[in-house]
């Protein structure tokens, strides 16, 4: 069977329900339409395209509110808007509610190698990463790897994520620091707390 974006994408959100979902797309896929969500939402927002749909605004600030949505799918969103990635991420944080559900489709134009370390540094974690091939040959499946420009990736939002990993952070109030002039490698550690 051939694998298609759509065939990937109804078969993840077929048993999942969401209570506020937002869709940004150039075109609505069949799927969106198949999606359990109470209140569903689609726009091209960002998206330079020459007939918009829903509301319009920039990649840097979108007009939810904070949490709003629990499921963000942005379909072939990003090819064009590579130098605002970052932004693009960070705007979808702020929206989405934690444990929220993201999920990244590209047909064209940008590479999966591209997307996954800046997700990951703007506080997601990969669930699923589902790679389109156009080839039938596995050789050339295994060759082109991530180099794919057509899948499908599932993200979640964390709860908390930190990067300040300042060790002091870590310590409780009764904790206590012994501080040592010198160094001494013959003393073993057990013998310096004994004393």
């Amino acid at each position: 069977m051939n694998m298609t974006r759509e065939i990937v994408l109804r078969d993840y959100l077929k048993n999942k329900w969401f209570k506020k979902t937002l869709i940004i797309s150039h075109k609505k896929l069949d799927v969106f339409n198949s999606i359990n969500s109470l209140h569903s939402i689609y726009v091209t927002g960002f998206l330079d395209t020459q007939s918009p749909k829903g509301c319009i605004f920039d990649a840097e600030h979108w007009p939810f509110d904070h949490n709003f949505f629990d499921l963000i799918i942005l379909d072939n969103a990003l090819y064009k808007h590579r130098d605002k990635l970052k932004q693009i991420l960070g705007q979808i944080h702020f929206c989405l509610a934690n444990d929220g559900e993201l999920i990244i489709s590209s047909s064209h134009g940008f590479f999966v190698a591209d997307l996954v370390p800046k997700a990951l540094a703007s506080s997601f974690v990969i669930t699923k990463i589902r790679l389109i091939y156009k080839a039938k040959n596995l050789i050339m499946k295994i060759l082109t790897g991530f180099a794919t420009k057509e899948f499908v990736v599932f993200f979640k939002k964390i709860k908390s994520f930190d990067l300040n990993l300042n060790p002091v952070l870590f310590m409780n109030e009764k904790t206590q620091v012994r501080i040592v002039s010198r160094v001494d490698t013959t003393t073993d550690c057990k013998d310096l707390n004994d004393k």
